[in-house]
This record gives structure tokens, sequence and C-alpha cells, in this order.
């Protein structure tokens, strides 16, 4: 990074009655998201264009995933895909995770 300090928006992905739930969240272009999906093997695909550069954010990773919504994200309501390898299940919220992005 170039030193440049990142709102942050943390986004706990956690089992909620034995299913994976991501509550939606609202970010601001220039936002930094963290999924915190500690040791859970996840996969994040946005697959309609206009909030980040390409659909897929991660592959397999764990941890906090961190990601920068790019200064030119289209405002609008996105919903995403959070895949956990290791139980095989989709995270749900309202039906899939959703993500809000706010006019800048």
């Amino acid at each position: 990074m170039d030193g440049t300090v990142f709102t942050r928006v943390d986004v706990p992905v956690t089992t909620v009655g034995g299913h994976l739930t991501v509550p939606a969240c609202r970010v601001s272009p220039g936002e930094m998201v963290c999924w915190k999906v500690d040791n859970r093997r996840v996969s994040i695909w946005f697959p309609t264009a206009g909030a980040f550069p390409a659909p897929a954010l991660a592959v397999q990773k764990s941890g906090d995933i961190e990601m920068v919504v790019p200064r030119n994200a289209r405002p609008g309501r996105y919903q995403y895909v959070i895949y956990c390898h290791d139980t095989d299940e989709f995270a749900m919220g309202d039906g899939h995770p959703i993500m809000e992005i706010a006019e800048p």
C-alpha cells in the first residue's frame, strides 16, 4: 500500500442456527471492507459489474479478507456470494449477502 489510511467496515461471517450468516453492509467508495471469516476457507464473488473491477474477490482465503471499494464504484445494492469450502455451503443474509454502496 502507499500509506493511505482507509475507513474500515468490518463484516463478520458467523454461524447462526447451523447456517453461515453474513449481515448486510453499507459502504462508500474508498472504504475498506473486511470480511472476518476466521479459519474458514471461503471464496467471495460479486457477479454483477459495477462494484469491483473483477467478479472474484477471494478464492479459498481465510482470516480477514480486505478489499477497498473502488472510488469509481457505482452506487447501488449488490447481491454477492460467499461460499465456504470447509462446509460446502453458501453464506446467507436475507437471501445471499448484500452490500450497499452509497453515493460518494
